[in-house]
């Protein structure tokens, strides 16, 4: 299990408690925000890494990601930062499911690293 947890809105008996009952856990405490202009740089280089080693990637989810936001139709972007470095970034899209004939949203696969390992 993998808990990100926002330092920004935590306090320091819930950190403990959360700790304690996740002792088989991936804790990483850092700073979640929204996506800013001059983020994008290193959102790719990260998507970029983290794909690299899925079997199922052709390598284009980079691309997608920026033709997503270049298009406006980001609705939701969050990055995680430690340490003054983009870690991880999470992205919802609208989606129209054609088979159904509804709209919905996408969740783009959560990309983080974790001492330098790049995962999906």
């Amino acid at each position: 299990m993998l808990a990100l947890l926002n330092t920004q809105q935590l306090d320091e008996g819930l950190v403990n408690s959360f700790a304690q009952e996740s002792s088989d856990a991936i804790v990483l405490f850092m700073k979640i925000r929204d996506e800013i202009l001059g983020d994008e740089e290193a959102i790719y280089e990260l998507t970029k890494l983290a794909f690299m080693s899925v079997d199922m990637s052709d390598g284009r989810e980079p691309e997608i990601v920026d033709g997503i936001r270049k298009s406006g139709d980001l609705t939701l972007s969050l990055i995680a930062i430690d340490e003054d470095e983009i870690v991880g970034h999470v992205a919802f899209s609208p989606v129209i499911i054609s088979v159904l004939r509804d709209n919905g949203m996408a969740l783009a696969p959560f990309r983080f690293t974790h001492n330098g390992n790049a995962q999906v």
